[in-house]
C-alpha cells in the first residue's frame, strides 16, 4: 500500500472511531436523563415526608425494598392512570399485619417503630393480616388517617408501580431517599448505599466524551505537526536565479 493509501485508511478510521464515540455519547446522555423522570406532588397522602409542592425524581422501580418510597398507577374515570406515592411496607411473599404489640405494623413478625408517620396518625385504623403473592406489594401512605392504599385497593400489582421515588426537592433543597432505620435495625432492609443515578449509561457517556477529546487533542497535534514541517519544506526550497544572456 502506498503512503497516500496508508494516511487515507488511517483518516477514515479516526473519523469511524469519532462518529462511534459521538453516537454512545449522546445515546448515553439520551439514556441518563430518560431514566430518571420527574412529577410534582400534589396530594397530603404521604405528609409530613412529603409535601404538596414537593418535586419528585424517581428511576426503575427494580429492586424494590421495603421501606422504599413508589410511585403507584391508580385508575381514574378519564382513563389517564394517576400517580400516588405510597411507601413500600411488604413485598412478595411477606406476611403484613396490623396492629400487633403497642399497636404497631407487623412484617414477618418484626414489629416496625414507623417514626416516619403523620404526627398523631396510627400505623392503622382498620386490622388486617394478609400474605402477600408473587409480584404482589402491600403499600401504604405516610398519612394513614386520609390514604387509601392497600388497606383500600388491596395487594398492589407490580405492573401498577412506576418507579422508586430517589430525590425529593422542596424550595432550593434537594434530598436524596435513604430506607428508614425501622426496616434496617429490624433486618427487613439492608442499609441503604444504592447509587441516586443509574451507573451504566452515565459510565458509557463519560467513557466516549473521554474518547472524542483524545481523538480531538491527537487530531490537532498531527494537523499542526503536518503544517510545521510543510512550512520547513518551502523554506528549505532555494530558488535558482536565471542566467542572462551575454
Amino acid at each position: 500500500m502506498s503512503v497516500r493509501g496508508s494516511r487515507r485508511l488511517r483518516r477514515v478510521c479516526f473519523w469511524l472511531v469519532f462518529a462511534l464515540a459521538g453516537a454512545l455519547l449522546i445515546a448515553g446522555l439520551a439514556a441518563s436523563f430518560t431514566s430518571q423522570r420527574r412529577v410534582t406532588v400534589s396530594g397530603t397522602s404521604m405528609e409530613n415526608t412529603i409535601l404538596p409542592g414537593d418535586r419528585l425524581r424517581y428511576v426503575s422501580p427494580s429492586g424494590l425494598r421495603r421501606g422504599d418510597i413508589v410511585l403507584e398507577r391508580v385508575p381514574v374515570p378519564s382513563g389517564t392512570p394517576d400517580l400516588v406515592v405510597r411507601r413500600v411496607i411488604g413485598l412478595p411473599g411477606d406476611h403484613v399485619s396490623c396492629c400487633g404489640a403497642g399497636g404497631r405494623m407487623v412484617v414477618d413478625g418484626k414489629s416496625l417503630e414507623e417514626t416516619y408517620l403523620y404526627p398523631g396518625d396510627a400505623p392503622s385504623s382498620d386490622k388486617f393480616s394478609v400474605t402477600l403473592a408473587a409480584r404482589r406489594y402491600w403499600l401504604l401512605g405516610d398519612h394513614r388517617s386520609i390514604a387509601l392504599d392497600s388497606r383500600v385497593r388491596g395487594p398492589i400489582p407490580q405492573a401498577d408501580i412506576a418507579g422508586r421515588v430517589v430525590t425529593v426537592t422542596r424550595g432550593a433543597s434537594s434530598i436524596t431517599l435513604r430506607t428508614p432505620p425501622a426496616f434496617v435495625t429490624d433486618g427487613l432492609a439492608p442499609a441503604d448505599s444504592r447509587a441516586v443515578l443509574p451507573v451504566g449509561w452515565p459510565l458509557v457517556a463519560t467513557g466516549a466524551l473521554v474518547v472524542m477529546l483524545g481523538l480531538s487533542i491527537f487530531g490537532i497535534s498531527r494537523w499542526v505537526i503536518r503544517r510545521r514541517r510543510q512550512r520547513r519544506s518551502d523554506g528549505a526550497i532555494i530558488p535558482v536565479a536565471s542566467e542572462r544572456a551575454p
